[in-house]
């Protein structure tokens, strides 16, 4: 019969009790340098805006996978749901929405056992990054995630440079009815397994909503209103980006508008609210006072009289 030694019995006990724990601990952040991306430039028609959205600044979106571990008649199965998200910064800070941590399944709240993200199809990249919640807010409906893994990319001249290629600007200037806009974000994530490629849809802002009991919310004491666009959306985009015709972020996918006749729930075609540029900022500055961390962000202004056609 083989023998153990005093010693060797002694750590085949300890690595039986401690082994679990070492097996699962969490491999170290990476750094991952990403390529310089070349990209072209937008013109002043409507064709080319919409282009230069769809080649460009949708590289600040990004498709969030949230898994959860669902029990149901002592069965746990395993369920993905899509998302989006906007890359604010070099830091790799993502806006995104309260929902992307939590499920309501037959009426108990699940909490994601992972939130993971792709990047934009411009990078060419379908890996799964892991990202890590800074704040979710109820109240908002907000949350705030950042990258676990450290990224890089190389300029154009071939100089290292802190973050992704492509982040969100939030624009500076009134937004008015009858702009013309552009969502991006993850419409097809539920549908298709593995399905990253972004949506764009076009629409103009109909009006800035204004009922107060309906179109709009209180964060820290004070009230904010929707934005309601013409924008094609479906459920499955939420927390994607509302861009200008600049390129620059005008709002976030907050939800569909729904009506309610005869019983059963039906949304309303190319009705949509986005989040303003205002709750946005508060929220963000709010966080990083709370957590005393600089969080920033990108703020674009442009004096341009560009028709929109």
């Amino acid at each position: 019969m083989k023998k153990f030694t005093v010693a060797a019995l002694a750590a085949l006990i300890v690595f039986t009790c401690c082994g679990c724990s070492f097996l699962t601990r969490e491999a170290s952040p990476q750094s991952i340098v990403k390529e310089y991306i070349d990209v072209s430039d937008s013109g002043d028609a409507y064709e080319s805006a919409a282009r230069y959205i769809a080649e460009e600044r949708s590289g600040a979106i990004v498709s969030i996978l949230s898994t959860y571990y669902i029990t149901s008649g002592g069965r746990t199965e395993k369920q993905t749901v899509s998302s989006s998200g906007i890359v604010l910064n070099s830091d790799g800070y993502i806006l995104t929405s309260a929902s992307v941590g939590t499920a309501q399944v037959s009426g108990q709240e699940y909490s994601a056992s992972k939130v993971s993200a792709v990047l934009a199809p411009v990078y060419g990249d379908d890996s799964l990054y892991t990202l890590r919640e800074i704040d979710s807010d109820s109240e908002s409906g907000l949350a705030l995630y950042k990258f676990y893994d450290n990224f890089y990319y190389t300029d154009e001249s071939g100089t290292q440079r802190d973050g992704l290629q492509f982040t969100a600007q939030l624009s500076e200037n009134e937004v008015k009815t009858g702009d013309s806009c552009w969502a991006v974000g993850n419409s097809l994530g539920d549908l298709f397994s593995e399905a990253y490629d972004l949506t764009i849809t076009g629409g103009i802002v109909s009006e800035e909503a204004t009922d107060t009991n309906i179109f709009s919310l209180t964060y820290n004491e004070k009230q904010y209103s929707f934005m309601q666009t013409t924008v094609p959306t479906t459920p499955e985009m939420l927390g994607c980006g509302l861009f200008d015709k600049n390129g620059y972020l005008i709002g976030m996918f907050s939800s569909k508008i729904v009506s309610e006749s005869n019983g059963s729930q039906n949304y309303l075609d190319r009705s949509s609210l986005f989040y303003k540029t205002d709750i946005i900022q508060d929220y963000i500055n709010s966080v990083s006072q709370e957590l005393q961390t600089v969080i920033r962000y990108s703020v674009a202004s442009s004096s341009s009289e560009e028709a929109d056609a």
